[in-house]
């Protein structure tokens, strides 16, 4: 086997494990061991049914690895926390259990269909950490939204193919950073390319954020494509950021000047 064929050969295999980790036999045998609700790094997370797409992903311990990964290495534990697109409450937990005692963390998730199961896994796992949860999608104005809702949690946004649609509130993130009257705070987002319009044109909804780690994709926004690259590159145009990290699509940000200088 060449040099040259190693990671051809690596891509394959981890291809072929997460189809079997995902397969049907094995989120049934899953769930017919745990019912809904799954071990996942110390916590125990409920999921919309047995066997969920996202048990197996859970019981490994590699549901968002990349972004608790660096949640456990980086986050600050002494700012409060703002969340866009919390899902289940994976990594929602795994934030909340890492923040000092009595720091504010506030989590914000669109799909209508998860926000009771997530504010269960919150209540459930984090005690009586302040954790709010607030049902909203993040956008441009407030308002209202429409959602295009996936087959499992990690296929779901504005201006994504769904298999159904859901009329939602909307915030943006200016509203939502002064709600939960973090400042300065820390944003943790996965919110499947919208995250391209607060780069590109909420930049002064960061003033208050000093540190970031975000789920970057490749977008369509205002009649441009973006790539992957490109999209990751647009919190360090004007210089007030720098990228302590990476991990294919996800960063992580620290804030070098004030965003008034």
């Amino acid at each position: 086997m060449t040099i040259a064929s190693q990671p051809v050969r690596a891509k394959l295999l981890k291809k072929i494990a997460f189809s079997l980790l995902t397969s049907g036999v094995a989120r049934w045998l899953i769930g017919l061991r745990f019912g809904d609700t799954v071990p996942f790094r110390g916590t125990r997370i409920r999921t919309r049914t047995k066997g969920s797409f996202e048990a197996p992903l859970l019981l490994a311990g590699i549901y968002e690895r990349a972004e608790i990964d660096f949640v456990h290495r980086y986050l600050p534990v002494d700012q409060p926390v703002v969340e866009l697109g919390a899902s289940l409450g994976g990594n929602s937990c795994q934030i909340a259990q890492r923040l000092s005692q009595g720091v504010r963390m506030t989590c914000v998730e669109a799909n209508p269909e998860i926000v009771e199961i997530l504010r269960h896994n919150i209540a459930a796992n984090c005690g009586t950490r302040p954790v709010e949860v607030v049902h909203a999608m993040v956008g441009d104005r407030v308002g209202e939204g429409t959602l295009e809702i996936g087959g499992s949690t990690l296929a779901s946004g504005a201006g994504r193919a769904g298999v159904r649609r859901a009329t939602v509130p909307m915030l943006t993130l200016r509203e939502i950073a002064a709600r939960a009257g973090a400042t300065p705070y820390s944003l943790v987002s996965d919110i499947e390319g919208a995250e391209i319009a607060i780069f590109l044109e909420q930049r002064e909804a960061l003033a208050g954020c000093n540190f970031m780690v975000v789920e970057c994709h490749a977008a369509e926004f205002r009649g441009r494509h973006y790539t992957l690259d490109e999209v990751l590159a647009l919190p360090l145009a004007d210089g007030s950021w720098e990228m302590l990290d990476r991990y294919h699509a996800v960063a992580v940000y620290r804030r070098t000047r004030p965003a008034s200088a």
